[in-house]
């Protein structure tokens, strides 16, 4: 058992001493020719799936999924369920804190505007990709033009976006 606690301690002691300044960086990847600024990049390092707080509850949003997901239970159930999340939201307040900043919150606007720009998810690791959408659309048609891996549909009957 010490062994083990012994490691773990080791392991720690390891992960203090990475430079996370340097693991930070690698977060967002900017291959476009647009430069980001300190606020921009602070934004997209919170990554892809990152929330903002909201100014008020989304009650409309909440009912609507709430509704969808008991659709399957019998009415007694469903009568209990609506009245439970009702109460709930009734009692809900929103959040008094931001968890952004203003300067991050205009941050957040300026690159969503830029129509010359994609903001992507990476293939491969956690990290936040920004590139020129020419250029992203020109390595999809690129790999679109590779015949050993793609091939065109000729045959109607085989397409399967006309049953889409």
């Amino acid at each position: 058992m010490n062994a083990v606690k012994r490691k773990h301690e080791q392991k720690l002691q390891k992960d203090q001493k990475r430079n996370y300044g340097q693991i930070k960086k690698k977060w967002v990847v900017n291959i476009s020719d647009r430069a980001l600024n300190n606020n921009e990049i602070s934004v997209l390092r919170k990554g892809l799936n990152f929330a903002i707080t909201p100014k008020q509850i989304p009650t409309k949003e909440i009912l609507a999924s709430v509704e969808s997901a008991i659709s399957n239970l019998q009415r007694d159930q469903q009568d209990e369920v609506r009245n439970e999340v009702f109460c709930t939201l009734r009692q809900a307040k929103p959040p008094t804190e931001q968890n952004l900043t203003q300067d991050e919150k205009q941050a957040l606007k300026d690159p969503s505007s830029d129509d010359e720009i994609l903001v992507s998810k990476a293939d491969k690791g956690s990290c936040t990709v920004i590139m020129n959408k020419v250029d992203y659309q020109d390595q999809i048609n690129e790999m679109l033009q590779d015949r050993n891996t793609y091939k065109p549909i000729t045959d109607k009957r085989r397409n399967p976006t006309s049953r889409v």
